[in-house]
């Protein structure tokens, strides 16, 4: 179970069904929120905060384009768990983002949004490969995509104060 809602102590039973469904206009707002929490942004390579009115406009256009695919993870109450995000970067080839609500971090959850997130992603394209580039220093993400069958490909200088170490699954 996580404490999805601390001021209202709500408690998800993450052991009843969960909903992954595509995201829509209306999660904007959780995406923004989500982007902008501070164990997120330390792991981002860009560390600033998101404007609200830029991620309005980035949100509309990967929520609009053809090869961008955003999934949300929902409990049985329609509570936000988690976000997963495909971008197309070649025919075939997507790129991975994977965030989950900073309350509910290390209870699985990030598995079951790759996983699944994958699965529905196999049903709506031609997919190839998947790939997700990682801060060298960002573990818990190192360990969840190791655990969904990705393997570390190569390191790269993503930002002057980190590397990013590039992790891709081929997906025949």
């Amino acid at each position: 179970m996580c404490n999805i809602d601390s001021k209202m102590n709500t408690v998800i039973d993450i052991t009843k069904p969960l909903i992954l469904r595509e995201a829509v206009a209306d999660d904007c707002l959780q995406y923004w929120q989500w982007a902008n929490d501070p164990s997120v942004r330390e792991m981002a390579f860009d560390q600033n905060p998101i404007p609200w009115e830029q991620h309005q406009k980035w949100y509309h256009h990967k929520l609009t384009s053809p090869d961008t695919h955003l999934f949300i993870l929902k409990d049985q109450h329609k509570l936000p768990l988690g976000q997963i995000r495909f971008e197309q970067a070649e025919r075939g080839v997507f790129e991975i983002d994977v965030s989950i609500a900073p309350n509910c971090q290390s209870m699985g959850l990030g598995r079951l949004l790759v996983e699944e997130g994958e699965a529905l992603l196999r049903e709506k394209t031609e997919l190839l490969r998947l790939r997700s580039l990682i801060k060298s220093e960002n573990h818990a993400s190192i360990a969840l995509f190791k655990s969904t069958g990705f393997v570390q490909t190569e390191a790269c200088d993503q930002s002057p104060n980190s590397n990013a170490l590039i992790f891709e699954k081929a997906c025949l």
